[in-house]
């Protein structure tokens, strides 16, 4: 049983119901082709539903109305019958049971039946000594069939009712014909691509709102106008109408029953990217032809990026890999293979882990799970192999893949060579390293040499004293007892040895203290600089006295230093800066500082002499003046020891000034002192 046999026999039950309106002809003409089209070889009908209620041995007395095939039946045909309630009632069945059809009024052992109830009327039940072969469901295919015999044996058995049926059916016909175009309409509206219907001669005769917004024109302004004439570039038109010749025609065309991308050309004149379907059918003997048409203007915009990026990503230097969230490649591109040295056919559908040494499989476990718990990975440096079993080093960038719900779908990795660099790195360590080494052995040679020369210099000036003591001791007799006895000459002569007895002297302590601030130990301990400040001030107010002074003392950090050496640092600058500012009628001096992170800046600012700026090289050096000994008196060791003792600490020292308009030294300690705490 197939479709066309269902349609004819609903075809001979609508002859029936149209010829004779009579119940019997019906229903044997059905159970006919029923029988001749399912290969059960006998049939009955039994109407009067619903049935009466089955007796104790559940049976129903029942009028046999049609019966066909069966002899034995036959004979019974219009009597009444005692057949099995389970035989006749239920839904549409296929079913075999002997036992039950061996209750049938009649010799023939029939094994299978087909139960077809008639919604309603009855029920027809099928008979054979064995069920078809057939893998169609039988039951469900006869249910529409079933439905309409129901509807027509109640028509035959009332012609006006079927007169009246005739009318409504027309009438609802109608009703959902109106309805059909009312949903068309609501569905077209709805849609969101331009839906266009031409009539035979290729004008507009619908135009949805879907049109008017992708191509501009409102429905009343193409309704009879030609398509090609309103939506075809210039340049097409006249191919477009060639092709509305032949559809006219044959019905046939080069782009009807297909999508094709073509252009469109909106109702401003800018041409739109669309993706047209066109379907033809016939009217009235004439092609009328319907066309979807969708703007794909945005569609091709990302398709330009995909193409560009796919275009980027094949081009890149870099390795752009893809991978699911198991780490199974599947995505490979050129740069991939020129780091790696296998082919994307090679590689696509392995484990990740085919790049890496075996110990760097716990890295890239760990690195699926956090990518697939969200998190990116960034610049992190590890080692791989090559195909040909050379070990590179990259830089790796690791970042998860959402599609367009938003779930994790995939993970990109970016992979740069940094061999090179690596080994670049590598080298510049063994150089540095080399370089520390042979920087220590000469710093041990220069610290040896320096130590040597230092107590030289301390030898020396300490062997010195002796014999300058004893010259200035003399010098000091002779001019005591024997000065009456020298004549003016002889007496300038002696002051001159005497004098010199005397800067000699000074020099020789100034390099004993410039050579101690390099051997003596040094203690480390929290300072109040501004009480440094004040003691050197107290020291120096025999120099002070009697001067027209304004000394201004801002607050002072405490820093970590030895605090002889500071006070020191500041017994130099005070005593410098009290110097180089007699000349003036009124002098200021400012001590000051100020902290940041990482160290503290003191200064000592004056209004004195100040000095020139290009010879500012020389005002730390040893015995270096930048004015002469009948000018300012001194030996030009002050600040060679101040920067001493500041290097000592880890600081720096500079200084700033102009001629006449004073002068501004600066000393820096680091806030985390040298040894804080300890003696060195």
């Amino acid at each position: 049983m197939d479709r066309e046999h269902i349609l004819s026999i609903m075809y001979e039950m609508a002859q029936v119901i149209g010829g004779e309106v009579s119940v019997q002809p019906l229903l044997t003409k059905t159970l006919q082709h029923l029988l001749y089209n399912t290969s059960f070889p006998s049939g009955f009908v039994c109407l009067g539903a619903p049935f009466s209620a089955a007796d104790p041995e559940g049976k129903i007395e029942v009028v046999l109305d049609t019966v066909v095939g069966d002899y034995e039946l036959v004979g019974l045909e219009g009597s009444k019958v005692r057949l099995p309630a389970r035989l006749l009632l239920g839904a549409a069945e296929c079913c075999e049971d002997a036992d039950l059809l061996a209750a049938l009024p009649c010799n023939n052992a029939y094994k299978g039946y087909l139960r077809l109830p008639v919604e309603g009327q009855g029920v027809i039940v099928l008979l054979a000594p064995k069920l078809p072969e057939t893998g169609l469901p039988l039951a469900q295919l006869f249910r529409p069939v079933m439905a309409s015999l129901a509807r027509a044996i109640m028509l035959c058995r009332n012609n006006d009712a079927y007169t009246d049926s005739l009318i409504a059916a027309r009438d609802a016909s109608q009703q959902a014909l109106a309805t059909s175009e009312e949903k068309f309409k609501a569905i077209s509206a709805a849609v969101l691509d331009a839906l266009i219907m031409l009539d035979d001669r290729g004008a507009v005769e619908y135009w949805n709102p879907a049109a008017e917004r992708i191509l501009g024109y409102r429905g009343e302004e193409v309704l009879g106008k030609m398509l090609h004439d309103l939506l075809a570039p210039p340049q097409y038109r006249e191919q477009a109408a060639r092709g509305l010749s032949a559809f006219r025609a044959s019905g046939q065309g080069a782009m009807i029953g297909k999508t094709t991308e073509i252009e469109a050309q909106h109702k401003d004149g800018h041409i739109i990217p669309v993706e047209l379907s066109i379907s033809a059918f016939k009217f009235d003997g004439f092609w009328h032809a319907v066309g979807i048409l969708r703007d794909i203007g945005e569609y091709k915009k990302a398709e330009a990026t995909r193409t560009l990026l796919a275009a980027i990503v094949e081009s890149s230097n870099d390795a752009i890999i893809g991978k699911d969230l198991q780490g199974i490649i599947t995505s490979w591109n050129k740069g991939a293979e020129k780091i790696y040295g296998y082919s994307a056919a090679e590689i696509i559908g392995q484990s990740i882990t085919v790049l890496a040494p075996p110990e760097r499989y716990a890295e890239i476990a760990d690195f699926l799970k956090k990518l697939r718990r969200g998190e990116t990975i960034v610049d992190y440096e590890s080692e791989r192999i090559r195909k040909d079993g050379e070990w590179i080093y990259v830089a790796l960038t690791l970042s998860p893949i959402h599609d367009e719900s938003g779930n994790i779908s995939g993970i990109s990795t970016i992979a740069r060579d940094i061999t090179g660099r690596k080994q670049a790195e590598m080298a510049l360590s063994r150089l540095n390293t080399e370089l520390e080494h042979r920087v220590a052995e000469r710093t041990a040679q220069l610290e040896t040499v320096v130590y040597d020369l230092e107590n030289f210099n301390y030898s020396v000036s300490h062997d010195l004293r002796i014999p300058l003591r004893a010259v200035d001791g003399f010098s000091r007799i002779l001019m005591e007892e024997y000065s009456s006895r020298l004549d003016e000459e002889g007496v300038r002569l002696l002051n001159v040895v005497r004098d010199n007895t005397q800067k000699i002297a000074q020099y020789i302590d100034d390099m004993l203290a410039f050579s101690s601030t390099g051997r003596m130990l040094m203690s480390f301990a929290e300072i109040d600089m501004v009480a440094v400040v004040r003691e050197v001030m107290e020291e120096l107010k025999p120099v002070i006295a009697g001067r027209d002074l304004k000394l201004e003392i801002n607050p002072l950090p405490s820093v970590v230093a030895d605090r002889a050496m500071m006070r020191r640092v500041m017994l130099n600058l005070l005593s410098n800066a009290l110097k180089f500012t007699r000349v003036q009628t009124s002098a200021r001096i400012e001590v000051g500082a100020k902290a940041d992170e990482m160290e503290t800046v003191f200064f000592v600012r004056d209004n004195g002499v100040g000095f020139d700026m290009q010879y500012v090289d020389k005002l730390f050096g040893v015995f270096q003046r930048l004015h002469g000994v009948d000018e300012f008196e001194g030996t030009g060791i002050g600040l060679a020891i101040v920067k001493r003792i500041v290097g000592r600490h880890g600081g720096r020292v500079w200084a700033e000034g102009k001629v006449n308009e004073g002068a501004t030294i600066y000393f820096s300690i680091p806030r985390a002192a040298l040894n804080p705490g300890k003696t060195s």
